[in-house]
C-alpha cells in the first residue's frame, strides 16, 4: 500500500460548520445461515470497493492542514486501486451470540415491527471519532438476519447523494481501476480560502484562536413508528385531491401524499384543536410554541430583521392556529376504529393545503430571519433552535435503498431489505417518511418515524386521532 496522497480542497461555510453530522441508515435483510457469511462479506466488500472507484474521495478522510490553512481528503491507493480500510471504512460484527448488546432476532424484528429503539447508532454503524470519514459501512449478523448500517458524513453527502451512492451500492456496475496521480489537487485554491466569516461567528479557522465546539446534547424525547397501509392512504389521497379541485375551483390543484401525512390527525370532535395534525405538532414539539404568536417589542418590529421575522411567523401562523373546516360525512376510507364524530377526508385535505400555502409563503429571506431571530427571542433564548433539535418540516426518506436488490447471497433470490431503518436518535421535534419500496409509488406500507414530547405523542397516538388510521400499534421507541 502506498502512501495516502493529500488532496486538499476548499469548503464552504456550511461544510465547515457542521463537521460531525451523519446521515446514518439500517438495511435489514434475511439471512439464510452461517455458510454464507464469507460470500456474503466478499461480496459487500467488492460492491464498496466498486462504489468507492465511482467517487474516490468518498473513500478518504478528512484532514486538517495547517501549512496551508486548508481541510482537505486523504485516502490510500493500493496498487492502482483505491483502498478500502477494515475497521475505518468498513467492518463486520457477529451479534448472534451476544443478547447483552443484541436482544433482538430478525424474526423478533419484523414482528415488532422494527422499532427504533432496537437500532443504536453507536453498535450498528461506524461513526469515526477522529479523522471524519465521507462514508462508512458495518455489517452486522444476527440471528436470522444481515444488517448493513451506513454512515454518510453530510459535509459531503447529502440525502440525494446518499440515495445514488445506495443504488449505485446496489448495482453489478464495474468500475475502471483509479490512478491516483491524475486526480488534480485543489491547493492552488488556497490564496482564495476563507478562515472567517463576519455573517457567520461559529464560522472561524483562524488557527491563531482557540477552538469552541457547539454542544451535542439534544433534548429529551420519544420515538415511535407510525405505519398506514398503502389502500388507505392511496384511496384518501384521491378524495383529499378531488375535494380541494372541486372547493377551490381549480381542477390543476395538487397536493402530495407527505402533504397529506402531515395534514393528518386532527380529531373531528375537536375541530377547533390547532395542536392536531402532525406537522402543527412537530413544530410545537421543536419548543416553538410561541412561533405562532411572537410580540415585537416596537419600535424594534418595525426594523429588520425582526420585520422579516414577524413576516415568516405570521405566515406560519394560519397553518397552525386555523380549525379544520367541518365536511359533510362522505364514502371516505374509515378507520378501523368506530368512533362517532371521525375526521373526514376533507380535515385533511383542509390541513394539507394551509401547510402547503403556508410554507409556499416562507421566502428565503424571512424564513432566515425568523430562524435567526427566534434565537434572540426573550421568551425562547434557552431553547434556541440549533443542530440537536431537527424538527420543523418532515424529512423526505423514501428513496433511501428500500426497494434495490442488493443480491448479497444469503438474504435470497432478489435480496432486497425488508426494511430500512434510520438508527435511534430521539431528538424533539423529528419527523422521517421512511425509505419504502417503490418510494412514493407501489404497495408497500407507508411509516412514519417521529420523536416527540411525551404529551404530543400521546395526542397525536390517541385513538381519535392518527392511532385510528394505524395498520398496526405504533412501535414504541423507548
Amino acid at each position: 500500500m502506498t502512501e495516502p496522497v493529500l488532496k486538499a480542497m476548499p469548503l464552504t461555510a456550511l461544510d465547515h460548520t457542521a463537521p460531525q453530522g451523519y446521515i446514518t441508515l439500517i438495511l435489514g435483510f434475511p439471512f439464510s445461515g452461517t455458510g454464507h457469511e464469507t460470500n456474503a462479506m466478499n461480496h459487500v466488500y467488492e460492491r464498496l470497493r466498486q462504489t468507492f472507484r465511482r467517487w474516490p474521495f468518498l473513500a478518504g478522510y478528512l484532514v486538517g492542514n495547517n501549512k496551508f490553512s486548508t481541510t482537505g481528503l486523504a485516502y490510500s491507493v493500493d496498487g492502482g486501486d483505491v483502498y478500502v480500510a477494515w475497521g475505518l471504512a468498513l467492518e463486520r460484527q457477529n451479534l448472534r451470540s451476544s443478547p447483552d448488546q443484541f436482544q433482538w432476532s430478525f424474526q423478533d424484528l419484523l414482528e415488532h415491527g422494527c422499532p427504533p429503539s432496537a437500532f443504536e447508532q453507536e453498535l450498528l454503524c461506524l461513526i469515526p471519532k477522529e479523522n471524519l470519514r465521507p462514508v462508512t459501512l458495518k455489517i452486522s449478523f444476527i440471528n436470522g438476519g444481515l444488517l448493513l448500517g451506513f454512515a454518510f458524513h453530510h459535509g459531503f453527502v447529502d440525502g440525494t447523494a446518499a440515495a445514488q451512492f445506495l443504488e449505485y451500492f446496489a448495482s453489478t456496475k464495474p468500475q475502471a481501476r483509479v490512478d491516483g496521480s491524475s486526480l488534480s489537487s485543489m491547493r492552488s485554491h488556497r490564496a482564495a480560502f476563507t478562515q472567517t466569516c463576519r455573517a457567520m461567528p461559529e464560522y472561524d479557522f483562524d488557527l491563531r484562536r482557540p477552538v469552541n465546539k457547539p454542544s451535542p446534547t439534544a433534548p429529551p424525547a420519544e420515538g415511535r413508528i407510525l405505519t398506514l397501509a398503502a389502500p388507505t392512504v392511496r384511496a384518501l389521497h384521491a378524495q383529499a385531491v378531488a375535494h380541494l379541485r372541486s372547493y377551490l375551483y381549480n381542477p390543476g390543484l395538487f397536493v402530495t401524499i407527505p402533504d397529506l401525512l402531515c395534514g393528518m390527525g386532527v380529531p373531528g370532535d375537536i375541530p377547533d384543536d390547532y395542536m392536531g395534525n402532525m406537522w402543527v405538532r412537530v413544530l410545537a414539539s421543536a419548543s416553538v410554541r410561541d412561533l405562532v404568536d411572537i410580540a415585537l417589542p416596537p419600535p424594534a418590529a418595525a426594523a429588520p430583521p425582526a420585520a422579516a421575522a414577524a413576516a415568516a411567523a405570521a405566515a406560519l401562523a394560519p397553518a397552525a392556529a386555523a380549525p379544520a373546516a367541518a365536511a359533510p360525512t362522505t364514502s371516505e376510507p374509515r378507520p378501523r376504529t368506530a368512533f362517532a364524530k371521525a375526521a373526514t377526508h376533507a380535515h385533511y385535505a383542509n390541513a394539507a393545503w394551509r401547510i402547503r400555502q403556508a410554507i409556499s409563503a416562507l421566502d428565503g429571506d424571512n424564513n432566515t430571519a425568523l430562524a435567526r431571530y427566534l434565537a434572540r427571542h426573550v421568551v425562547l433564548r434557552r431553547r434556541a433552535i440549533d443542530r440537536a433539535h431537527t424538527g420543523l418540516d418532515a424529512s423526505m426518506w423514501l428513496g433511501f435503498g428500500a426497494g434495490l436488490a442488493y443480491g448479497i447471497p444469503g438474504t435470497g433470490p432478489e435480496g432486497t431489505p425488508a426494511f430500512v431503518r434510520k438508527p435511534y436518535s430521539a431528538n424533539n421535534g423529528a419527523m422521517n417518511l421512511m425509505p419504502r419500496a417503490g418510494g412514493s409509488q407501489g404497495g408497500a406500507d407507508w411509516e412514519v418515524l417521529f420523536a416527540l414530547r411525551a404529551d404530543d405523542m400521546a395526542a397525536l397516538c390517541a385513538l381519535d386521532g392518527m392511532g385510528a388510521w394505524l395498520c398496526r400499534p405504533p412501535t414504541q421507541g423507548l
